[in-house]
């Protein structure tokens, strides 16, 4: 019975394995539904300084942190501070790369809402941050 479980779980990896040809999936960590990023859409071409846009659905948050990671490395930036408005909308401006350097480049931008540490623009981090709503990565390229 325990030969057949593990024939199981190693067939099931392998299965896993080739369909994914063999490299690993991501996986957004820490996502807590309820914050969603609406704009830029995945996949957008960005300006170095970009309009972030999004929702949330918890009328207590009053503002969304903007967290930037650089797909090459695992620096993570906080480029924006948003006010959530009365409707759970929020926008902010936030740096993407730096000017003249990083054009083709890949990006992660995420929200975090209620985070569990303060932050504030600037601040350089290895991670992303723990918060109580986390919204899913939206991938961007750099113009």
């Amino acid at each position: 019975m325990r030969y057949n479980f593990l024939v199981f779980v190693l067939l099931a990896f392998c299965v896993t394995l080739v369909a994914c040809g063999g490299k690993s999936v991501p996986v957004a960590r820490n996502v807590q539904p309820g914050l969603w990023i609406t704009e830029p859409a995945a996949g957008a071409n960005v300006d170095p300084s970009e309009r972030i846009s999004g929702t949330v659905s918890d009328t207590a948050v009053s503002e969304v942190w903007v967290v930037i990671n650089p797909v090459s490395i695992s620096t993570h930036w906080v480029r924006g501070r948003a006010p959530v408005k009365k409707d759970g909308t929020w926008t902010c401006d936030a740096q993407i790369g730096e000017s003249g350097i990083s054009t083709g480049n890949p990006y992660d931008i995420r929200a975090f809402a209620l985070p569990a540490e303060p932050l504030a623009i600037g601040d350089k981090l290895t991670d992303w941050p723990e918060a109580s709503l986390v919204s899913e990565p939206v991938n961007v390229i750099r113009k």
